[in-house]
């Protein structure tokens, strides 16, 4: 494993030990808002993402929630909506990382920031699939925290 890929596993781990129960709005880093209620509760953004941490595809309703077209995040880093995700190897393998796993089993909020600016905490679950191409790719929804 190289320094990049330790440091992105320290950083993670780090994460997961600053979830403090009952505390809604700050975990480790700035407080951010709580999306509207204009929002569906059912709303979610589904994102797909490459092995190198690309945006490849990008709901309707999540472009709503990000503040601009599905097409505009084709193409952008996932670290540009989630910020927390920067120099973050996503993949170990042909999986993606059991830190990311954890961090959603355990209902980490999760900084989303939208095109122009604005953020809001967010849910994340990730899934393994496979295009079909055979190739490796995350799908991620973000569930806006309400």
């Amino acid at each position: 494993m190289g320094e990049k890929e330790k440091r992105s596993m320290s950083f993670l781990k780090s994460r997961r030990k600053l979830i403090y129960p009952g505390n809604s709005t700050s975990y480790g880093f700035n407080s951010f808002n709580v999306i509207s209620d204009d929002v569906s509760k059912d709303q979610k953004v589904v994102l797909t993402i490459d092995e190198h941490g690309k945006i490849c595809a990008c709901n309707q309703v999540g472009g709503k929630l990000l503040e601009c077209l599905p097409s505009e995040l084709v193409g952008q880093p996932i670290s540009r909506v989630l910020p927390e995700l920067t120099d973050i190897k996503l993949f170990q393998g042909t999986r993606s990382i059991p830190e990311l796993l954890d961090l959603s089993r355990i209902g980490h909020h999760f900084e989303v920031m939208c095109m122009f600016g604005a953020s809001y905490a967010g849910y994340l679950f990730f899934s393994d699939i496979t295009n079909n191409h055979g190739q490796n790719r995350l799908r991620l929804i973000i569930c806006p925290v309400r």
